[in-house]
């Protein structure tokens, strides 16, 4: 790794480190492009995108609504219409080929979609 580029990482670090982050300095860095080393790029791009607020102080209880937002997104969308379809689709298919089909079977699905 050459000098040049420790120096660009450097600069990114110093930059994200700041307590408010600076965004137009930030954009002014990314600009020329990101580093990959240390999660830096994906930090970025959080931040660019307003994914992240500027002020690092929120990032910790910003994070905990979104990963909410998401577990209520997935109760809502995804599994409670499932459960309420569990004797339709694939597992009808499964209980007619002799398998078997049970509730503890689609909790373990719920589960292993919360994981995420």
């Amino acid at each position: 790794m050459s000098t040049a580029y420790r120096n660009r990482i450097q600069e990114f670090k110093v930059t994200l480190s700041e307590e408010n982050i600076n965004l137009k300095t930030l954009r002014e860095l990314c600009f020329n492009g990101i580093p990959f080393e240390g999660g830096i790029r994906a930090l970025c791009w959080k931040i660019l995108l307003n994914y992240l607020p500027l002020d690092q102080m929120l990032w910790e209880s910003f994070l905990k609504k979104q990963r909410e937002v998401y577990s209520q997104f997935l109760k809502e969308m995804i599994i409670q219409p499932g459960i309420a379809k569990a004797n339709l689709g694939p597992f009808q298919r499964r209980r007619d080929n002799g398998g078997s089909s049970s509730e503890s079977e689609s909790r373990q699905q719920v589960e292993h979609l919360l994981q995420r």
